[in-house]
Order: C-alpha cells, then structure tokens, then sequence
C-alpha cells in the first residue's frame, strides 16, 4: 500500500529537516517561517497563544518537524505545505538551500512508499498506484463496520492470496467470483439498491455519467453470471477461451473501481490528493 504522508511525518526529520539545518545557507529562523507557512494561524485565543509562541521560539518549532505531527493538518495541508516550503526556502536561503530539500523531498517519498511524486514545476502531485491506493483506503474506511462486506472482502482476499500460490483454473473462477460478490455486496449496501437483480439496482442507484458506463456494469456482472462455472454452470457458447491469470487481475480491478460508483460521497478529492491553490 501507498502511504500518506502525515502517518510518515515524524521520520520527515532525519531524512528532510535535519539536513536542511546543516546547509550552509540555512538560517536562525528556519524553523519558525516554515512552521508559520505549515500551520493556519487558530481563531481561539488559548490556541493563538501557543501559535504565537512557536512561530516565535525557533527551539519550538523544531520540535514540530522532529516529529510532532501538525495540528488540524491533514494529507492534502501537508502536502501542499511540501510545495510552499520550497519557495520559503529559496526566497529566505537559497537556490541551492531549495534545490537540496527537492533532493531530500524526492527520497524521503520513495523510501517511505508515498503516494505523491514531484513533478515540475515544483508540485507533489499523486502518482497512478498512489490514486488507487486512495481508493481502496476510502472504500475499507467507508466500510469497517459493515460485517457483511468486510465477510466478502476478506473472502476475495483469501481468493487472491490462494490463487498467487497457485495460479490454477479453479482459483482463477473463485477470485473472479470473489470480486463480483463484493462488487454486488456493495451495490446492495447502497439505500436506493432494494430490487432483486443487479441489474434493477444499477438503475436504481443510477450515479453512471452516461448510457454506456450502465451498460458495462451490467455486462460485466452478466459475463461472471455466464461465463461456465464463474458463478453458474453458464453459457458454453458465449466462452471464447479459458480463463487466465491476468483475467482474474484485470477483473478484479475493474469491478473493484466500479463499486466505486455506488459509494456516496467518496472523497475524491482525497483520493487524488487535491490541493486548493
């Protein structure tokens, strides 16, 4: 799984900030004008005090980037933090102080495993795995506490791990099988799907942007239905060839992102990491 990065932020001080201190262009204030850049300043009172303090005690602010994690922040704050430090860096130290942290940056995403890459002009922007990492995150979140689909979850994930042991016939249909469960668990799970098909369902939900995207929902769970010995004996003269092993991968993703349509109110925003500007 792709990381986020405020679960990796304490360990952003000894591959990032640390270093950063030891530049030579790096200055007394350091800390303190990258704090005031990563933290919105509060309304209470109480906690305007304690903004105050750090953004003017360098020693404090230190301690924010040794480890503690940010108050109020979340992924997208911290990321688009990454992005502004780059020019608090370059306008208070230096070209070449801004350039290293891009360096540092660069590593510390890939050694933890996160989500974002840096693109140019400078920007942390999420990466493909990253995005669908995102998804699968807000999808298991979503559902928790839902025994009936963690069931059909854990049983594709039991299908999966079998079948990347054995890769037969027999464990291809099952993990096929497995994602189209939870593919129609989801469905069921949606307030509008109270009909007794799959198909009566998609209608109901009806969240597909055009025609052609219901359709394919339908087509899709219908290929599982009629395929031999998916989900039913089947149609052995609709099969075209036996099932292989990218079959049950490409499936499996396929019908998993399009359960993402019968969400509501998945944060996209948070899957792809926007950023307001």
């Amino acid at each position: 799984m792709y990381g986020k990065l405020i679960d990796v932020w304490p360990y952003s001080w000894e591959t990032v900030w640390s270093e950063l201190e030891e530049h030579e262009d790096s200055w007394n204030g350091l800390f303190t004008d990258l704090f005031v850049e990563l933290e919105d300043a509060p309304n209470s009172l109480k906690e305007r005090g304690r903004f105050d303090e750090i953004a003017t005690t360098p020693m404090e602010a230190r301690k924010v980037f040794q480890g503690q994690i940010p108050h109020h922040s979340d992924d997208r704050r911290i990321a688009k933090f990454l992005e502004n430090a780059y020019e608090v860096l370059e306008t208070e130290g230096s070209t070449s102080l801004a350039i290293r942290y891009a360096q540092l940056l660069e590593v510390f995403l890939v050694r933890y495993n996160l989500r974002y890459k840096l693109s140019q002009p400078f920007r942390l922007v999420p990466h493909l795995p990253g995005i669908f990492a995102g998804l699968v995150e807000e999808m298991t979140t979503r559902f928790k506490d839902d025994q009936h689909i963690c069931e059909l979850v854990d049983d594709y994930v039991h299908s999966l791990e079998t079948l990347s042991s054995s890769k037969v016939s027999t464990d291809i249909k099952t993990c096929i099988h497995k994602a189209c469960s939870k593919m129609e668990g989801i469905l069921n799970a949606h307030p509008l799907a109270r009909e007794n098909t799959f198909a009566k369902n998609c209608k109901k939900v009806n969240t597909c942007p055009h025609e052609a995207i219901s359709q394919f929902q339908e087509r899709l769970y219908g290929f599982c239905s009629d395929y031999p010995g998916l989900r039913h004996p089947g149609n052995v003269k609709g099969k075209l060839r036996n099932l292989e092993l990218r079959d049950a991968v490409i499936l499996s993703i396929v019908m998993f992102c399009m359960s993402g349509y019968f969400v509501q109110d998945l944060d996209f925003e948070n899957i792809i990491a926007f950023k307001e500007a």
